[in-house]
């Protein structure tokens, strides 16, 4: 798995990607991400961005069905298929459409709602998850 993270600057709102850094030891301390771009020339431009620290997510290391990273914060909707009784052949598969929030619990991603917990939803086929946003910019999504 890579270890990515992603946090937003609050100043401009805008999103950082790359690897986390936390200095609290100096005055100059915060949360940073720092961002590594290949130039033209095949060298590295290292970039440090100052992040608020409550937006900061890891990525899970799967993508939804549009190719996008899932990172903790992040809210997705899940396309649940189940049958009505486990061992009737013969029921039709029912589904459900599931929203909630990632979260990183205990070293563990998980999928939350409000009334419940899922924490093997890594196990979705990645066709059946879409992250349709996230908790920073998008709370209202998880009142659907």
């Amino acid at each position: 798995m890579e270890y990515k993270f992603r946090g937003k600057r609050k100043s401009d709102g805008k999103w950082f990607y790359g690897f986390y850094y936390a200095e609290t030891e100096n005055s100059y301390g915060g949360h940073f991400i720092i961002e590594r771009t290949r130039l033209k020339s095949g060298d590295f431009q290292v970039n440090n961005r100052r992040v608020s620290p409550e937006t900061v997510g890891m990525f899970t290391g799967l993508l939804d069905k549009n190719g996008a990273e899932v990172y903790a914060g992040d809210i997705i909707k899940i396309i649940q298929r189940y049958r009505e009784y486990e061992d009737d052949d013969d029921d039709e598969m029912q589904y459900r459409v599931l929203i909630g929030e990632i979260t990183l619990e205990r070293g563990y991603f998980t999928f939350r709602g409000s009334r419940w917990v899922i924490y093997d939803w890594h196990f979705y086929n990645d066709k059946d998850l879409e992250v349709i946003g996230n908790v920073y910019d998008n709370r209202e999504l998880l009142n659907q």
